[in-house]
């Protein structure tokens, strides 16, 4: 009988998380999802749970908090869009997509995950950041482009801060309330 060992993030090594990647691609892949979106949604689900030590979710779940996810991610980019005039350009993804591969030493979850991601799917890091991760990217260069608008619009330096009155005000925005700046 094979003893049950917790995982010690700490301990892991890139190939560590490369085989709990792949594990999660082929369960997620054995629920027939063709939205790759959605699919890389529930791929972080059944990872990040394992690595918790937490019980699976059911299909369902998964698909209802990917969704959720992308939801929240598209709106976060159309928000910051209409309300600040602030939109990713595919030259900055490229960049911030070309500086994460650069420090790929210093995340070795990513790394495991593009690795897992571009043995599956036949890609290289880089267009597996740029295909599959592309709405992550594109938050990424938005929230960085917007911070300066929001930490004057908020009076705040503190990132926490800002970060949770803009996703106050994302949530208001995707109930189709008017959200006010509490400045």
């Amino acid at each position: 009988m094979k003893e049950e060992t917790k995982i010690n993030r700490e301990e892991l090594k890139v190939e560590d998380y490369e085989k709990i990647y792949l594990r999660a691609i082929k369960k997620a892949e054995s629920y027939d999802i063709k939205d790759r979106e959605v699919l890389r949604w529930i791929v972080k689900g059944i990872a990040s749970r394992e690595l918790d030590h937490k019980p699976e979710l059911t299909k369902k779940a998964l698909i209802r908090n990917a969704r959720e996810k992308i939801q929240l991610e598209n709106a976060n980019i159309q928000y910051a869009e209409v309300k600040y005039d602030i939109r990713a350009t595919e030259q900055e993804m490229e960049a911030l997509a070309h500086e994460q591969l650069r420090h790929l030493l210093s995340d070795i979850s990513l790394d495991g995950y593009l690795r897992a991601f571009a043995k599956t799917y036949n890609l290289s890091p880089k267009e597996v950041l740029l295909e599959i991760e592309k709405s992550s990217l594109m938050v990424m260069v938005t929230n960085e482009k917007l911070y300066p608008k929001l930490a004057e619009a908020y009076n705040s330096d503190d990132r926490a801060e800002v970060s949770r009155k803009y996703g106050s005000e994302v949530k208001s925005f995707m109930a189709g309330v008017d959200p006010e700046i509490d400045a």
